[in-house]
């Protein structure tokens, strides 16, 4: 048993604060949040990304991705890559050599 060291109200949760799957559709997002990070296996690399919906019914909305880029399944580096220059092609970059360089772009996904 672990103590929370605090009381947990239902009641007192923001009204229509949600975490269900937004519908499926587009949505204009911005990066807020890049991070690298190596896979559970220490065996290759992924960008962590966390998006946050920036207009419309669901403006403020977070959303999140990995985009691997180093991987012993070429597949997955090759899907990886592929959407990683969307995000760049979208973004206006380039080149990139530095995960920070994302930060806020604004893309659609």
């Amino acid at each position: 048993m672990g103590n929370l060291g605090q009381t947990f109200s239902r009641d007192k949760m923001p009204e229509g604060m949600s975490f269900s799957p937004l519908p499926v559709g587009d949505y204009v997002c911005s990066v807020k949040k890049t991070e690298v990070k190596a896979t559970k296996a220490g065996d290759g690399q992924y960008i962590k990304l966390d998006l946050e919906v920036a207009q419309g019914d669901y403006a403020g909305r977070k959303l999140f991705a990995q985009i691997i880029f180093q991987h012993p399944s070429q597949q997955s580096v090759e899907i990886g890559l592929a959407n990683l220059n969307k995000l760049c092609e979208c973004a206006g970059i380039p080149n990139i050599s530095d995960s920070d360089e994302l930060l806020g772009t604004v893309c659609a996904v």
